[in-house]
């Protein structure tokens, strides 16, 4: 019976060790990966992302898959500019998709956008696929804390019987990027 009672509590031990441990190691790697701070502007938005919601301006339906959203033909965000972008300025990216039943219908598609009223220069995508739009922000359009970045289509797919939704692009995710 005392060998029975040493072994229950020193595997009991062994457990809140390893629970312990365990805990600690969750632990560690939210301290890694801080949360952002409920109402913080976010300079990199993913479209799966629930936060990302609060700065989708315009023009953006709901996530699908947990991880991109159709856009219509005009849609804005508002970023925050990284850190030290008021004065080397930053790269804006957005990463899409150009589907090949849209692309097959409608052609080639021109894509522009402008930050504070400032035109960035547009780029025409001639087959479908998967795209960055890659584009320098100079630091004289980044000096408030939030920017707002518009973006449009020259054509989109129009609603139809099944879909009610104008469609531009698939939007999986637009950052601005230190320089």
């Amino acid at each position: 019976m005392r060998r029975l009672t040493r072994r229950a509590l020193a595997g009991s031990l062994l457990l809140a060790a390893f629970t312990v441990s365990a805990c600690k190691r969750r632990h560690r790697r939210a301290e890694a990966q801080p949360e952002q701070a409920p109402g913080t502007m976010l300079s990199e938005l993913q479209m799966g992302d629930a936060r990302a919601a609060v700065q989708l301006a315009k023009g953006f339906y709901d996530p699908e898959g947990n991880a991109w959203r159709w856009t219509q033909k005009h849609f804005s965000v508002v970023l925050a500019p990284p850190p030290g972008a008021a004065q080397r300025g930053a790269t804006l990216a957005f990463h899409f998709t150009l589907p090949e039943a849209e692309f097959s219908k409608l052609g080639p598609i021109t894509l522009s956008a402008s930050i504070a009223g400032q035109d960035l220069p547009p780029q025409t995508y001639s087959a479908a696929g998967d795209y960055v739009f890659k584009r320098n922000v100079p630091a004289t359009l980044l000096s408030a804390q939030a920017v707002n970045v518009d973006f449009q289509t020259d054509k989109s797919l129009p609603p139809t019987g099944t879909d009610q939704r104008e469609l531009g692009l698939v939007a999986t995710s637009i950052a601005l990027q230190a320089e």
